[in-house]
């Protein structure tokens, strides 16, 4: 819904215009992302022995029952926080309550006794993160140019990438020299930094209230008074003088305006205009086989590596730091160039240069090869999730009464239904199948060589390739925001 641009007579707040710049609220959110990975992951390389201390047997289904209480909460929580972060255009409070979540659910984690206590804490983590991943990219958006969301984008989610490099290496050298509480007060207290930088931001609706506000004060400011000249007081109008200079004038809130009337969309309209639409729906599949990929390999590489190579945990610590650092760098690239050419073409590139490496990656050869070919297949698949946001974004805007906060509602659902899905596949495969590493690799090579054909259906990258050596942007024109 459009934000309400209404004069404030309140004082500006000290500082407004840099705590509602573009780049402040970029770092916010990525710090924001950085920091929800980081309170997530590290406790991953803690609680296997902390059960282990509890008395529980069957570690691993127990630590299976936690991730699957942080995607369940997420599933659950998305659709209520969307829906009422769009219905009324809220978006910083939802962010500092939901780091409070955050806080108190590391402080129930660390005094946990009970494993229904533990499941507790991962539950309000997902509520957490869904804020994250859906309130705070609503932000990002409300506060970017249409011509700078990808490559702001791709900044601030480079902070998911950020947060799960340091995390487990730092959960578990506090975990060896301070004790089991060591990493949760860690995690508590960068989640008390990200609190700061939450209550600090202003948002864009904010900002546009205090800054019309200035603005009559400073127009008047600058009129030079003639001495002995009597000031003509005149009515407020809307339009400017003959000779097109620009006039500064207070807005007549009696006369609506037909562009900026709101459209509010009930729950059930909205699931119809994204469930019928040709772009979200891609993006579902794009997001859903993205959390497979990811979640898929990640509890199967440590078994592989250490069957064929005979790594040691801390060998396999590094594979992991070399897979999961390449995205540091893809996001950014990716949303830069999605801005200057269409979402639709980078997804089909980076889904492309990603597939060649799975061929390698299945075969037993040489370890350096192994992990050049995890390095480059994993840098090209993490540049697919910052178009596809983009791509929402752009959705988003194409349909009226449909938010931000709607569409990365959408983009969340699917990311926890893949995140979900793909540990369950991925370890039955490897466990089960004959020649299971290999299965696997090649079960994801054809959800990704489905996800190339998708991409290109999600927005014409042929024409936008002929765009892109001419350098105009194309996916704002007016015939690329008509929804099929």
């Amino acid at each position: 819904m459009p934000a309400d641009t209404t004069v404030t007579t309140r004082p500006a707040p000290l500082g407004w215009k840099w705590r509602s710049s573009v780049w402040f609220v970029t770092l916010v959110v990525g710090f924001g992302q950085a920091c929800d990975m980081l309170v997530y992951a590290i406790a991953i390389p803690v609680v296997p022995f902390r059960l282990q201390q509890l008395g529980y047997d069957e570690v691993s289904s127990k630590t299976g029952w936690l991730l699957f209480s942080f995607s369940l909460s997420m599933i659950i929580a998305t659709p209520p926080v969307s829906y009422l972060s769009e219905r009324y255009h809220a978006r910083r409070w939802p962010l500092i309550l939901g780091l409070v979540a955050l806080i108190g659910s590391q402080a129930l984690f660390m005094e946990a006794t009970k494993l229904w206590m533990m499941i507790l804490a991962r539950a309000l983590q997902g509520i957490s993160s869904t804020v994250v991943w859906v309130v705070a990219l609503a932000l990002l958006c409300d506060s970017v140019p249409e011509d700078k969301i990808g490559q702001q984008l791709g900044f601030a989610m480079s902070g998911y990438s950020f947060g799960l490099i340091i995390a487990t290496p730092i959960g578990g050298v506090l975990y060896g020299q301070l004790g089991y509480r060591a990493p949760f007060i860690f995690g508590m207290i960068v989640a008390f930094v990200d609190l700061v930088g939450r209550l600090l931001v202003i948002e864009k609706a904010d900002a546009d209230k205090y800054r019309a506000a200035v603005a009559p004060e400073t127009a008047a400011t600058l009129q030079p008074e003639v001495p002995g000249e009597k000031k003509e007081e005149t009515a407020p109008t809307h339009e400017a003088e003959s000779n097109g200079a620009a006039e500064v004038v207070a807005p007549d809130h009696n006369v609506p305006e037909a562009n900026v009337l709101p459209v509010t969309l009930s729950p059930l309209q909205i699931i119809r205009k994204l469930g019928f639409s040709r772009r979200p729906l891609v993006v579902i599949f794009l997001t859903v086989t993205w959390g497979m990929f990811y979640a898929g390999i990640e509890p199967t590489l440590p078994l592989r590596a250490q069957a064929v190579w005979h790594l040691s945990v801390t060998k396999v610590g590094i594979l992991f730091l070399a897979a999961t650092a390449p995205s540091l760098f893809s996001g950014p690239i990716a949303g830069y160039l999605s801005d200057r050419t269409h979402p639709g073409l980078i997804s089909c590139i980076c889904v492309a240069f990603s597939l060649p490496w799975m061929y390698p990656l299945a075969l037993s050869g040489p370890l350096a090869v192994f992990a050049v070919s995890l390095v480059f297949s994993m840098f090209f698949a993490s540049g697919v999730i910052v178009p596809i946001t983009a791509e929402l974004a752009a959705v988003s805007r194409a349909i009226p009464g449909l938010g931000y906060a709607h569409v990365y509602g959408l983009f969340n659902l699917a990311y926890a239904v893949g995140s979900t899905v793909g540990p369950v596949v991925g370890g039955q495969i490897y466990d089960h199948a004959d020649n299971g590493w290999i299965v696997l690799m090649a079960v994801l090579a054809a959800l990704l060589g489905l996800s190339l054909i998708l991409s290109a259906y999600m927005g014409d990258p042929f024409v936008a390739s002929r765009q892109f050596w001419r350098q105009r942007p194309i996916w704002r024109k007016p015939a690329d925001a008509a929804i099929a």
